[in-house]
């Protein structure tokens, strides 16, 4: 989605509009406080998620193969349905506190850093231990009996990564909504050198167990150096959280409440699509479809951390006037980077294939292929996205998100066992694309606005040419 003239956003950028958004080149935004700076980190905090998990998966595919990298995404997607119960207000963290800290009510930021931490530590503690028996029962029923004792060494690890993950989120988001998403990138820059770093001891002698605890000391690290990287921003945060406040808990558990609605929907898109292909096509085809449906989200994930940025900065200004031409502007580049980055996705997938596998596996290849085009759409409707996200109008991001879980996973599971394995990851791409149709035409309705006057015909064009043509490599490969 991308700029273009209309009445609802007519005007060009006024003098108060951040200009980071402009491209400048690389070393310039680097330099430059702002928009720019935030994006160009999370720009290369993204490109080192790419990285690292390759790393990692590659060495998991050399010493202990497919089935054994299948267990593990099985294990998080599993423990990844704990969050059904948690409606606490994480998800607005990064939107109040940029309200509050436009205000310069320094100490009402404090007060949501600390008090959303210290609910989500108790809230969780209790989740994990309601959760654990009726999970870890799930798991048994879903693995191979001769599976059980690595699986259920793996769980507990599981649920201890699930745990600091969560809290490593309040901390990255308090970052956020002071506007130094830059901080951010670099804390979990931080994480991801020490994921790789622990993988590459513990991997080839400990296996799964040894990704499983580099997962756990990465969240340990982000939520670490998180909270001391926030605690030099915010004087006054003590490495516990003792500014608890029943006003701050009431406003997070508000809007936050409908917040965390809509990405516990998002996020269980991926739990729900790995429970439901593994029980259609068993632990191998779950760790190809992983790998592909990492490779291709971690290339979209550029585009999404360069604009990550613009949450908080709609959330100052408020819908309309500033905030319009901010996501006017931003929906340019956006379109067209998520454009170039699934094309180089399609044409790097065989080189992919051969360094993951060491031939070209057409099973990898075709599920690439089918993931692409849900994900190309879902990345250029992040401008309206964000853009309601800051204006506090969750309805529509909600009902996408739940269309993309939940019909993906019931369009996915019946297509995978009526037709076929790849058909059933088709369903859950099917379910992808229709969630992001919501989330466009409910927000566009909502705002008044209309496609034309925030879609640009060039990039729209390129993307059906590109879908012609993988639907053609889609059709010969079931063929």
């Amino acid at each position: 989605m991308v700029g273009g003239e209309g009445p609802a956003l007519a005007g060009r950028v006024r003098p108060g509009v951040p200009s980071g958004l402009v491209p400048r080149g690389l070393t310039g935004r680097l330099r430059a406080p702002g928009l720019g700076r935030n994006g160009a980190l999370s720009l290369i905090d993204a490109l080192a998620a790419m990285g690292a998990i390759f790393i990692v998966y590659a060495l998991v595919l050399h010493w202990h193969g497919r089935a054994a990298l299948g267990l593990w995404v099985l294990i998080i997607g599993v423990t990844g349905l704990a969050r059904l119960a948690d409606l606490s207000g994480a998800g607005a963290l990064a939107r109040l506190i940029a309200r509050a800290h436009g205000r310069r009510d320094l100490d009402k930021a404090r007060a949501l850093a600390d008090t959303v931490l210290a609910f989500l530590g108790a809230l969780y503690a209790v989740v994990v231990l309601l959760a654990a028996i009726p999970l870890a029962w799930a798991v048994r029923a879903m693995v191979e009996p001769a599976l059980h004792g690595q699986a259920m060494a793996l769980f507990p690890v599981a649920l201890t990564v699930l745990y600091l993950s969560v809290l490593a989120t309040a901390a990255t988001s308090a970052l956020d909504g002071l506007q130094r998403t830059d901080l951010r990138a670099l804390v979990t820059l931080a994480g991801r050198a020490v994921f790789v770093a622990l993988a590459i001891a513990l991997v080839p002698g400990q296996g799964v167990f040894g990704l499983a605890l580099a997962r756990a000391g990465e969240a340990a690290t982000v939520l670490a150096t998180g909270r001391a990287v926030l605690m030099r921003r915010l004087p006054g945060l003590r490495w516990l959280p003792t500014t608890l406040s029943r006003p701050a808990l009431r406003e997070a558990l508000g809007y936050g409440g409908r917040l965390q609605l809509a990405n516990l929907a998002a996020q269980m898109r991926e739990p729900l699509a790995r429970i439901v292909i593994n029980q259609f096509g068993g632990l191998a085809l779950l760790a190809t479809y992983e790998l592909a449906n990492r490779f291709v989200d971690r290339a979209r994930g550029l585009v999404l951390a360069a604009a990550l940025p613009l949450v908080p900065a709609f959330a100052r200004t408020g819908p309309g006037g500033q905030a319009a031409a901010l996501m006017r502007r931003a929906n340019v580049w956006i379109a067209w980077g998520t454009v170039a980055l699934m094309a180089m996705v399609c044409l790097a997938a065989p080189l992919v294939s051969l360094v993951l596998f060491g031939a070209i596996d057409p099973i990898f290849i075709l599920a690439t292929a089918i993931v692409v085009p849900a994900y190309l759409a879902n990345t250029q409707s992040v401008g309206i996205h964000h853009y309601a996200v800051g204006a506090g109008v969750l309805r529509w991001n909600i009902a996408g998100a739940f269309v993309m879980g939940a019909g993906g996973a019931l369009a996915g599971g019946w297509a995978g066992w009526a037709i076929g394995d790849l058909a059933g990851i088709a369903g859950i791409a099917l379910g992808q694309a229709l969630g992001t149709l919501v989330v466009v035409f409910g927000n566009l309705r909502h705002f008044g606005l209309r496609l034309h006057e925030v879609a640009d015909a060039r990039p729209v064009a390129v993307s059906m040419a590109g879908l012609a043509l993988l639907g053609a490599v889609i059709v010969a490969g079931f063929g």
